[in-house]
């Protein structure tokens, strides 16, 4: 009999086997005569890219490593193939982001400020260097705002993803996890995120398609936060299984902007 070796390393969201159904997004072993599959569910309501890396020692990959992958919604795939070829051991490691990675951004598409009238100053532009200095952050955009400020659908898509139930919010990153969000994807495959939101104060639901201008929610406090504000982003996965965050175009009533300046107030276009 075959001594028989198997680690799981997970990093970031994977989590033990046993705990794979309770987790949005894992990679399980199934073993299938000579043959060993890494599958991947996504449980959640998002789209997902998932990359696999390995390990191998008596194994045959197909197709070659590292694995990337697209899964839909409540979807399953096997990543990899493995062949059992002679005595075998195995070290593999997951991690997954929310978007997909073929995602191609529409350069010509123009995003409305996300909220329906008013003038609110932007607390932290591209690039800035108390919280948007990591590639998923990088074009990240606050504006200070009211809580209970109706934020709306800068760019239309569908709602894949929210977190609503959240009454926590802190200066400090440990409390990044609690942040109440909103997310709809473009028609581009892109992802515009929507964060900081108040508990409960959803006005759209998962799977409804938003127009521009659509109210989605009310603004809030919760999460990673020094004052109450919103945190607009638009992002889709890398090839590393990480999330990206890219450049875009706002439509305002100054012009349309790429990069809008920190300190400086500005109005939604008509």
């Amino acid at each position: 009999m075959l001594r028989r070796y198997f680690w799981l390393f997970a990093l970031l969201y994977a989590k033990p086997l046993l705990a794979c159904s309770q987790e949005p997004v894992c990679v399980q072993m199934q073993e299938l005569g000579q043959e060993l599959k890494l599958v991947a569910s996504n449980h959640s309501t998002a789209p997902v890219t998932v990359r696999v890396d390995a390990v191998l020692s008596g194994l045959k990959a197909s197709p070659g490593l590292p694995a990337v992958m697209e899964l839909g919604p409540k979807q399953q795939k096997t990543l990899q193939t493995l062949t059992i070829i002679a005595p075998w051991k195995l070290h593999y490691w997951s991690r997954w982001s929310r978007g997909s990675v073929s995602a191609r951004q529409d350069q010509d598409a123009r995003y409305r400020l996300p909220w329906q009238t008013g003038r609110y100053k932007v607390l932290q532009s591209w690039g800035g260097m108390f919280s948007h200095d990591e590639p998923f952050s990088f074009y990240a955009v606050d504006f200070a705002m009211p809580a209970g400020t109706v934020v709306t659908a800068a760019r239309a898509g569908r709602v894949v993803a929210m977190k609503m139930d959240s009454t926590k919010g802190c200066p400090l990153a440990r409390c990044a996890g609690d942040a109440n969000y909103l997310v709809l994807e473009h028609r581009d495959k892109t992802l515009g995120e929507y964060f900081h939101l108040q508990p409960g104060s959803a006005l759209v639901r998962i799977g409804q398609w938003a127009k521009v201008g659509t109210p989605l929610a009310h603004s809030g406090n919760t999460g990673f936060s020094t004052e109450p504000h919103l945190h607009f982003v638009v992002k889709t996965a890398g090839e590393d299984g990480r999330p990206h965050s890219l450049p875009f175009v706002f439509a305002t009533q100054q012009g349309d902007i790429s990069g809008l300046s920190t300190g400086q107030g500005y109005s939604p276009s008509p």
